[in-house]
């Protein structure tokens, strides 16, 4: 069970990388990989 909560951790923290790394770049005026909406 631990296990599981490790793997949903690791989840959610990468989850919420990836969107204020993609948050930042429309910040800066666009970034380098675009995603629409």
């Amino acid at each position: 069970m631990l296990s599981v909560l490790w793997n949903l951790a690791a989840f959610i923290i990468a989850l919420g990388v990836l969107i204020t790394v993609h948050e930042f770049g429309h910040f800066l005026g666009g970034a380098p990989l675009r995603y629409p909406g």
